[in-house]
């Protein structure tokens, strides 16, 4: 879920490290971190907010890019 809402802490391109192991060699992950206790409850009003905001922002790049007509962004 944190990869789909960009909640992942950026890789440096030029280093490399143990995340850049293929699987199943095992990856480390950033427990405890504010994006790792975001998730933790799927149906807490915060994780809500932010997945709402980042569909919105989602839509409207969809929108710039493909010009999908019909649209009923007028209707939302």
């Amino acid at each position: 879920m944190r990869e789909h809402l960009g909640l992942l802490y950026s890789d440096d391109p030029s280093g490399y490290d143990k995340n850049s192991e293929m699987l199943p060699e095992g990856n480390d992950y950033d427990w405890g971190t504010p994006e790792d206790e975001l998730v933790q409850d799927p149906l807490s009003d915060q994780l809500w907010k932010v997945i709402h905001e980042t569909s919105k922002t989602n839509t409207g790049a969809f929108r710039n890019v493909f010009q999908c007509l019909p649209d009923d962004a007028g209707m939302l």
